[in-house]
């Protein structure tokens, strides 16, 4: 049975959730299983979150991609993705690896039946690890029909999300069947649910080893428009589909491609002496960004009269050329959870009022914290009242989200407007504004900024530093390891360019 080391005074079918707790954590599968055991011998019916615990680790844990990786492997006798894994991790024969499908098998089947029978409800969470369970034993169609199951039950939050789809997708990937990840890949999109760099580098990945040219293509268009840029390890399978192009087209077409390429501060690509562009929207665009946002914002706030109210004031003091997002600046060089430093809004407001003195700035900033700042002295509240006065500072209401006010000033300022933050922008409100729009002004208007001995600011460029396309050229940018939290610094392009034919004087017919 369980020991009880961690939690002696609870009562036991309370210390069985406490254990299975600490199991999650720690990632011990054995336990969780020793502890669901016992709550079956003892008939201690286990809740949701820990039968969630339990299937989370049968299902591989935060490991469950290596592991269906090197299952795919052991299953299709080190053909296709398996063979990488495979050399990854030469300690586990196939044979070894079946074993452990088969007893998970059994697992899974037993917390499954325990689920029905003791009517524990079946959300997104479980679907996704029943999922990871069918792809890691072999079975990628399961898996696909696990997740469409819990798009037909789910409504709200049990809505199938990329993680329910991706063991389907991944599963069939790694035993090269891309026809098959490319109906996984259509109902993703069909979902409205958006792919990372992940899930397109493995679907290139499948695609180079079995050199499907069209498929090809069309994810490098699906990457132009959904993300911005790529790593070494997705950069080198782009180049091997660039550098094995000729051959999947019998030598009809054939690409020019370097790895290393630097981009200089004009644009200037040093591979092929071309320009990248800088890929702003138009005016129009950005005004129906701005009225997107405002409406979002008008749903989503509690505190709806404020923001109108927010959007009044704009009107009339606006528009403004660099908004702050003023938590984002007082919390710079802080843990999660750190302390807010309200100076460094300050210097930093001096700063792009000392490089840009001819721009608007709008330091947005929770009243709280603004309160809380005034309260500490007669100087601070000084300096509060003549950033007010001068309509620099707006200070959103208590039980808004500040968030929503700097992105639609930011957005609202036009083509020549500026937001400084390192904010990523990717939390619940930006996911709302999911779209290549959005990303792409996100790219020509963030100032990024460091502050550590003085302030630094980092303007966007000249160029948008996103992947391009013209024509049949291509430019990705290759990020390295974040220098810190919110900063990956492009390190070198990638640039592959259609080589010209032979002979120019030839007309080919379609």
């Amino acid at each position: 049975g369980a020991d009880g080391g961690s939690a002696p005074d609870l009562p036991p079918a309370e210390r069985i959730k406490t254990e299975l707790g600490l199991a999650g954590k720690t990632n011990d599968l054995g336990k969780a299983l020793e502890l669901f055991d016992l709550a079956r011998k003892e008939n201690y019916p286990l809740n949701q979150k820990s039968c969630q615990v339990i299937l989370h680790l049968l299902s591989g844990g935060e490991q469950w991609m290596e592991k269906l990786q090197q299952s795919s492997a052991s299953q299709a006798g080190g053909a296709g993705a398996g063979k990488e894994a495979a050399a990854q991790a030469p300690a586990q024969g196939g044979a070894d690896l079946m074993d452990q499908a088969k007893l998970l098998n059994n697992r899974d089947k037993e917390l499954y039946l325990y689920m029905k029978a003791q009517n524990v409800e079946f959300n997104e969470f479980v679907y996704t690890g029943l999922a990871r369970i069918a792809a890691i034993t072999g079975n990628p169609e399961g898996a696909f029909e696990i997740a469409k199951n819990c798009k037909l039950k789910g409504s709200g939050k049990n809505k199938a999300r990329l993680r329910t789809l991706a063991p389907a997708l991944f599963g069939f990937c790694f035993s090269d069947r891309v026809e098959k990840a490319m109906e996984v890949e259509n109902e993703m999109k069909r979902l409205d649910l958006q792919l990372t760099e992940v899930e397109y580098r493995i679907i290139l990945a499948a695609i180079v080893r079995t050199g499907n040219v069209e498929y090809g293509n069309y994810v490098l268009e699906c990457m132009l428009r959904e993300i911005t840029k790529v790593n070494v390890e997705t950069s080198e399978i782009v180049a091997t589909f660039f550098r094995t192009y000729h051959e999947r087209t019998n030598g009809a077409v054939k690409y020019s491609v370097s790895t290393e390429a630097l981009v200089a501060a004009d644009g200037l690509c040093s591979a092929c002496g071309e320009k990248l562009e800088k890929l702003d929207l138009k005016e129009m665009e950005m005004k129906t960004l701005a009225k997107k946002i405002a409406d979002l914002a008008l749903k989503r706030e509690t505190k709806n009269e404020s923001f109108r109210q927010f959007t009044d004031w704009v009107d009339r003091n606006g528009p403004f050329d660099i908004i702050i997002d003023g938590a984002n600046i007082g919390f710079f060089g802080q843990a999660k959870g750190g302390v807010f430093t309200f100076m460094q809004i300050m210097s930093l407001h001096e700063k792009v009022k000392k490089v840009y003195p001819n721009k608007k700035p709008l330091i947005v900033l929770h009243t709280r914290r603004v309160k809380h700042f005034e309260k500490i002295s007669p100087r601070n509240k000084q300096m509060v009242e003549v950033l007010k006065r001068n309509r620099e500072l707006f200070a959103t209401p208590q039980g808004s989200n500040d968030d929503w006010y700097w992105i639609y000033a930011a957005v609202l300022s036009g083509r020549k407007g500026m937001l400084v933050t390192n904010d990523e922008m990717r939390d619940h409100i930006f996911q709302t504004l999911e779209s290549k729009n959005f990303n792409r002004w996100k790219l020509c208007h963030q100032m990024r900024f460091q502050i550590y001995d003085t302030v630094t600011l980092h303007p966007p460029g000249l160029y948008t530093e996103c992947i391009q396309r013209k024509q049949s050229h291509w430019h990705f940018p290759i990020y390295g390891k974040r220098t810190e939290k919110e900063f990956q610094p492009i390190t070198h392009y990638l640039c592959a360019r259609q080589e010209e034919e032979e002979e120019p004087g030839e007309i080919k017919s379609n």
